[in-house]
């Protein structure tokens, strides 16, 4: 048993070395990218709407005819108190690539080849890493669902979050958002019946219920447009 535990930690460490070499290789092209990347209308547009707003409420409405929630311009608009130029957003975003593409590493259950053909697509790694908009946040927010739904029903209240948070990125993460949420419910109950439930469960799961109606209630009223919108 001991020799057992000794090849599954010393296969651990040799699979982490892996890990940690792949994420150094698309930081490193990842960097080589933005620097060579002409950013496009909609990046610049998210990024004056942060510098331009003196007020963290003055984001909200000058985003309303976006048409979008509100988080990636909020982590601009903190960005943008300490540093003006858009390369600053550049490299908030393949941060936020990079630990996306971490969690995939980390808690996927994919070969290391498949791993690696993933997150050296298209859309991984160009897609969601140079072009700088919201969509890589619903990437991570998903990410974090998939790498923390094992842990139901006692991290309900967390996967929630995870939910909240991916209805403030996108019209599409909170369509996925709405698929997910059914899901985790019926997959708490479906692990212990209902009447076997403690009530910390059961406090959790009502908790969690309002998160999400919370979320997705936000995220919609944020992406109604006004009256003189062109939409």
């Amino acid at each position: 048993s001991a020799k057992g535990n000794k090849f599954n930690i010393r296969k651990a460490m040799k699979q982490d070395y892996k890990i940690w070499i792949l994420l150094a290789v698309f930081l490193f092209l990842g960097v080589f990218n933005i620097c060579h990347h002409e950013m496009w209308r909609d990046e610049i547009q998210a990024w004056l709407i942060a510098k331009n707003s003196i007020h963290i409420s003055d984001v909200f409405e000058n985003l309303r005819y976006d048409g979008h929630p509100a988080l990636w311009h909020l982590l601009l608009f903190f960005v943008t108190r300490f540093d003006v130029s858009p390369f600053a957003m550049q490299i908030l975003h393949l941060s936020i690539a990079v630990f996306t593409v971490f969690v995939f590493l980390k808690h996927s259950p994919f070969s290391l080849l498949h791993k690696s053909l993933f997150i050296f697509g298209y859309f991984p790694f160009y897609e969601y890493a140079v072009i700088s908009r919201s969509y890589i946040l619903g990437m991570l927010f998903v990410f974090l669902f998939c790498a923390y739904y094992r842990h139901l029903p006692k991290k309900i209240i967390l996967l929630s979050i995870f939910l909240f948070l991916l209805c403030q990125t996108h019209i599409f993460g909170l369509i996925i958002a709405l698929c997910l949420a059914p899901v985790m419910l019926v997959s708490a109950f479906d692990r212990k019946k209902i009447n076997t439930l403690t009530t910390e469960i059961k406090t959790k799961i009502i908790v969690g219920l309002f998160i999400i109606g919370s979320g997705i209630f936000l995220g919609l009223i944020q992406m109604i447009p006004p009256a003189d919108s062109g939409f």
